[in-house]
């Protein structure tokens, strides 16, 4: 019975990592993001027509001007994820894993995921660019200067 436990214990030390190393990893898989390129990537099920994500999902405060981009949604827990975006429940992600919405209206979403034991996190999720480099908002145009008035007022 020693020799066995003595085996496992060596079994357990020589073993690889199986924790999230990278984004979208766990342990020695790994999703290259680039090769995904549906518009819903990143769920184990989607419950929404995924091509018509951007008439079904409202940002919570939109940026006028701006193309639209993808909305990266990271489930930090050990445990899947019901997430809704607003009030549309979109789908389930696994755990340690990064869903990705694309083309979608650039803004600022309500995210939230609700995990099996029923606790519900909620967070506003910004959208990026396409490519996924971060989008900085464009700055609104400046006031015209006051222009003063040519026959001042008489008292």
């Amino acid at each position: 019975m020693q020799h066995l436990f003595s085996i496992l214990a060596l079994g357990l030390v020589l073993s690889p990592d199986a924790q999230a190393n990278e984004e979208n990893t766990f342990g020695v898989f790994q999703v290259n993001a680039s090769l995904t390129t549906g518009p819903a990537s990143g769920f184990r099920q989607v419950f929404v027509d995924a091509n018509d994500l951007n008439s079904l999902l409202k940002p919570a405060a939109a940026r006028a001007g701006e193309p639209n981009g993808q909305l990266v949604i990271e489930n930090i827990s050990t445990a899947w994820a019901r997430v809704h975006v607003g009030e549309t429940l979109v789908g389930i992600i696994g755990p340690l894993t990064t869903g990705r919405l694309q083309n979608v209206t650039a803004g600022t979403y309500t995210v939230s995921m609700e995990l099996p034991n029923g606790y519900t996190k909620k967070v506003q999720i910004g959208t990026v660019a396409a490519d996924g480099t971060a989008v900085t908002p464009q700055a609104p145009p400046a006031p015209a200067a006051d222009q003063p008035d040519a026959s001042p007022e008489a008292e």
